[in-house]
């Protein structure tokens, strides 16, 4: 790039910038190579020290006991917009600071599980699934959970509850040394522990590193990454029932000194 720019530059009588002399800044990069630093940046991000943990901990457990207490069922004959406002105005009365809400209920279930909050209005035998970050002092949490009104609780909770045993019998197993692509498989493993039809599993997200950014790497399930003690991701399988319907739980894990 130097021997292409200098020509050009020997044709101006002047150049220059509040004493800055670009020319002579290329002559010093001349016998320079250029560094990818990629993996330097990645290692920055990805290894948690004890601190970020802490408040990663503190914002997620917010998010967590939020979701884990919120009645669904107030919002039936409400849309998803009046739902995700509701629910801002009580996270912001709370003083918490909200990155991202998802709420996807019904039929918009046969399509995704985490998009905008939409005019669909909420009927008294839907599943609703979601997707809740909350931030604290730059540092992010990341949630799903799903909802299931009325009939739809007979229909689907018990399946849930199988999702959601897998996803914790597979943190237990993720472990310093662990793979990032070998988790998919993990995953499969505790589908079928649970009854549940490996088949059904969305090879789509699995999961990513969070931290300062909601999404970092490692991208779990895709990464050749080796996972170290420190790193903190979600996890976030989704399931495709018979049906059409998408279910996904997800939530926040840490490799600890342990």
């Amino acid at each position: 790039m130097v021997r292409f720019i200098e020509p050009h530059l020997a044709k101006l009588k002047s150049i220059g910038y509040a004493g800055n002399a670009p020319h002579k800044d290329l002559a010093n990069l001349k016998d320079k190579s250029l560094k990818n630093i990629e993996k330097f940046l990645r290692e920055i991000y990805e290894i948690k020290d004890e601190s970020e943990i802490k408040l990663i901990a503190q914002v997620s457990n917010a998010a967590r006991d939020y979701l884990e207490n919120l009645d669904m069922k107030k919002f039936v004959g409400r849309t998803e917009l009046a739902a995700a406002r509701h629910i801002e105005g009580e996270l912001k009365n709370k003083g918490y600071l909200i990155s991202h809400l998802s709420i996807v209920a019904g039929s918009r279930l046969s399509v995704t599980t985490a998009g905008f909050p939409s005019d669909y209005q909420i009927k008294k035998d839907d599943v609703v699934c979601v997707d809740l970050g909350l931030s604290m002092q730059t540092y992010y949490s990341d949630v799903t959970r799903c909802y299931f009104l009325g009939s739809s609780q007979e229909k689907y909770s018990t399946i849930y509850n199988q999702l959601r045993t897998a996803v914790l019998a597979t943190a237990k197993q993720i472990k310093a040394g662990t793979k990032s692509k070998e988790i998919p498989d993990i995953l499969k493993e505790n589908f079928v522990k649970t009854d549940l039809e490996p088949d059904n599993v969305v090879m789509a997200d699995f999961g990513h590193g969070i931290g300062t950014g909601k999404h970092e790497y490692p991208e779990i399930g895709f990464d050749d990454r080796v996972l170290e003690k420190g790193m903190v991701f979600t996890l976030e399988p989704e399931i495709k029932l018979p049906d059409g319907i998408l279910l996904r739980y997800e939530d926040v894990f840490c490799i600890d000194p342990d």
